[in-house]
């Protein structure tokens, strides 16, 4: 997981130094193990699964997630994303539903087309949802509009393509975007950090409280 790798001399720069972005289409994404999470293939067509049909499958425990707005600009929506515990790709939406996306298997990207965003409140407020489902290298996106995610089909089953940071012309080059890495496993442990490694986005907090309330 992480980002597309350009030439730095490749990106055209104005005089003061600013990336240009022209967001391009299908033809313009650049893939590479830095930004596809590679999952099993389950099916030819998108599957999604709503709260009440996943009982039979429901974890021993599932992790209560807030997010509170504090973003003075534009409408910001999330997406949670990663591997579930039979290493599919999964997106969990606001009501708990979860999608798992396919590339029908295609070699070239297919565009993600079902309704996989968060909408968050207005400034000020929050927003509560579940995360039902143990999940693995798991990435919660926060953008200033929608982001476009793709699935490919890869050599040994089916991968998520992810917007890219050092590509000027992917398809979600003109938003404003970052992200939390996330893994909440099977023994209820939970890990995660705000990735500022590589570039810095959208600026991000996180706290964790207990079942104690401590924090």
């Amino acid at each position: 997981m992480g980002a597309i790798s350009v030439t730095t001399s490749l990106i055209p720069r104005v005089k003061e130094s600013f990336s240009i972005v022209r967001p391009g289409g299908v033809k313009a994404i650049v893939m590479t193990d830095q930004n596809t999470l590679n999952g099993t293939y389950h099916d030819p067509k998108t599957k999604v699964i709503h709260k009440n049909d996943r009982a039979a499958n429901a974890n021993p425990g599932s992790l209560p997630i807030e997010f509170v707005n504090r973003f003075d600009g534009g409408k910001i929506n999330a997406y949670v994303t990663g591997l579930d515990s039979d290493n599919k790709v999964v997106f969990v939406t606001a009501n708990g539903t979860l999608v798992y996306p396919s590339s029908g298997d295609s070699d070239i990207p297919v565009q993600i087309v079902e309704d996989i965003a968060i909408p968050l409140p207005a400034q000020g407020n929050t927003f509560k949802m579940t995360l039902p489902i143990t999940i693995f290298s798991g990435r919660v996106y926060f953008a200033e509009g929608d982001l476009r995610f793709f699935m490919v089909r890869v050599p040994n089953g089916d991968g998520l393509v992810q917007p890219s940071i050092t590509n000027p012309q992917d398809p979600s080059s003109a938003i404003n975007w970052g992200f939390v890495e996330l893994t909440y496993t099977e023994e209820l442990a939970i890990w995660a950090n705000i990735s500022y490694v590589d570039f810095v986005g959208l600026i991000l907090s996180m706290g964790l409280t207990v079942k104690n309330g401590g924090t």
